[in-house]
């Protein structure tokens, strides 16, 4: 995987993270992916052959990132989903230390929105998550079957 298939990728995975986003590319190849009402972000660097380094972290009051608050080394074979679950369990570390939340609540409508409305986020998103993953492991099985 090159720099140019990272930030392919990223703009792929940006879409399933956060519907509002900026993705852009750092002077080493690595991408970022910035989710600005969520408080968060999260950056991508590839890592030999089909391997890929997730890192998250906060985004400060002005816009500044923190240094990250989590990282990991995943193996990428293109599928998306099981990217998205790796990097949703990142940004699930990358709480306020001071608060014990996230700074910014993703429920929280923006000027003219109206408010999302859910129970326990945290519990939803990581159900998300394993069932991305299991259906990426599911779709894998099967193309061995079928192919």
């Amino acid at each position: 995987m090159n720099s140019l298939e990272i930030h392919t990728t990223s703009r792929q995975l940006a879409a399933l993270l956060w519907r509002q986003h900026t993705v852009y590319r750092e002077r080493g190849g690595s991408a970022v992916i910035r989710g600005e009402h969520v408080g968060k972000w999260i950056s991508l660097t590839a890592r030999g052959t089909g391997h890929v380094h997730i890192r998250a972290g906060r985004l400060l009051d002005g816009g500044t990132s923190a240094p990250a608050r989590a990282e990991t080394t995943a193996p990428f074979d293109g599928n998306i989903t099981e990217l998205a679950a790796h990097c949703r369990a990142l940004l699930l570390e990358t709480v306020d230390t001071t608060t014990g939340t996230a700074p910014a609540d993703p429920a929280t409508p923006a000027h003219g929105q109206r408010p999302l409305r859910s129970g326990n986020r945290g519990s939803i998103t990581l159900a998300l998550a394993c069932s991305a993953v299991a259906l990426g492991l599911f779709l894998a099985a099967m193309g061995g079957v079928l192919g």
